[in-house]
């Protein structure tokens, strides 16, 4: 007896873009969730933070340190991908799919395997660590076919 088939979701991310394909099981066609991309307008970090980590006086004497730096470009990435995360999340919850498929670079993959909830996580039937965001879509369905 031949299962149905199910309709995947392809999610393809950076740190910066995220888009979402369905294929329907039928074909190894990919078709766009959403017409546009989702899209974090990450600038570098000197743009977003200030120049200087902050000081701190010393618990040993009467210096004073200097604090850590933060990379807001970097925590930007780390919040995209929370919220890329959050939408599959709630694609799930919806029933908009039954198999998950990620591809994004290895930090990235990460991330969003980290943040997704367990339900959604048990349903990832396969990942690419790649970063192909900026390939067209007839590359991504050559790219991808394996995985469908």
């Amino acid at each position: 007896m031949k299962l149905p088939p199910k309709e995947t979701w392809i999610v393809v991310a950076d740190g910066q873009r995220a888009r979402f394909y369905h294929n329907d099981g039928r074909s190894k066609t990919l078709a766009r969730v959403m017409p546009a991309d989702m899209v974090d307008p990450n600038p570098k970090t000197r743009d977003q933070g200030s120049d200087r980590p902050g000081r701190e006086h010393s618990r040993f004497g009467p210096g004073r340190a200097a604090l850590g730096d933060t990379d807001w470009h970097e925590y930007e990435k780390h919040v995209f991908a929370h919220e890329v995360a959050g939408r599959i999340n709630a694609a799930r919850r919806d029933g908009a799919f039954e198999r998950l498929v990620l591809v994004a670079p290895p930090k990235t993959l990460g991330d969003l395997r980290k943040m997704l909830d367990s339900h959604t996580a048990e349903l990832v039937d396969g990942e690419l660590d790649k970063d192909v965001t900026h390939e067209s879509d007839a590359a991504l369905t050559e790219r991808l076919a394996a995985l469908l």
